[in-house]
C-alpha cells in the first residue's frame, strides 16, 4: 500500500461527499487498488464506481453536486424547490426531494428521491432559464424559482402530485389563503 496515495485520497474527497472512480482513477487509483482499499476498509461501495469513506455520513448538498455532474440539467424543481424557497403547504417527516433533469435515468438507490425526466419548456430559453443556486449557497446546486417550480408541480398533478395540496400550495405561492380554510 503506498501512503502518499492513501494521504491524497483522504485530502482529495471531502468527508460526506461521495466520489467516483473517475475521479479516483484521476489520483492514479487503479481498479484493482480500489478493490484492495475496499477490501481493507479504506473505502465503502455505495454503488457500482460511487464509493465513500467508512463510518462517514453522507451530506445531501454533497450528493446533490455529485449528482449534478452525472446528469445532464440537473436541478431541484417542483414541491422541493418551492419547499426550499419558502412555499409549502404540509411539512414532511422524510419528504423525498423532486430532482429534475433533461434525459430519461435512474438515480442511485444510495440516495432517495423523485426524478423528473421531462422538458416543459422550449429549448430556444437560455439553459439555466428559470433557475438559480439558494442566496444562502450560492456555489450550490440549481434550484428552480418559484415561477419555474409552480409549473414542474403542477405538470406532475394526478400523477405524483395531489390536487388538493397543489391547490394550497399555488394559493400560499400567491400570498394568499385558500378561500376554504
Amino acid at each position: 500500500m503506498r501512503p502518499n496515495l492513501v494521504k491524497s485520497l483522504q485530502t482529495a474527497f471531502p468527508r460526506g461527499a461521495p466520489f467516483d472512480h473517475h475521479e479516483l482513477t484521476k489520483l492514479g487509483v487503479s481498479s484493482a487498488l480500489a478493490h484492495h482499499y475496499l477490501k481493507s476498509g479504506w473505502l465503502l461501495r455505495l454503488g457500482r464506481g460511487v464509493f465513500m469513506y467508512p463510518n462517514d455520513t453522507l451530506r445531501r448538498e454533497d450528493c446533490l453536486k455529485f449528482l449534478s455532474l452525472q446528469v445532464a440539467d440537473f436541478h431541484i424543481g417542483g414541491r422541493t424547490a418551492l419547499g426550499w424557497r419558502g412555499v409549502r403547504h404540509n411539512l414532511a417527516v422524510r419528504e423525498l426531494l423532486s430532482l429534475w433533469g433533461r434525459d430519461k435515468t435512474k438515480l442511485p438507490e444510495w440516495f432517495p428521491s423523485r426524478y423528473t425526466a421531462r422538458n416543459l419548456f422550449s429549448p430556444k430559453l437560455p439553459k439555466p432559464f428559470g433557475l438559480q443556486p439558494l442566496p444562502e449557497t450560492p456555489a450550490g446546486v440549481l434550484v428552480s424559482v418559484p415561477e419555474r417550480a409552480l409549473l414542474e408541480m403542477l405538470s406532475e398533478v394526478g400523477q405524483r402530485q395531489g390536487i388538493e395540496e397543489a391547490r394550497a400550495i399555488l394559493w400560499k405561492a400567491q400570498g394568499r389563503c385558500d378561500p376554504r380554510c
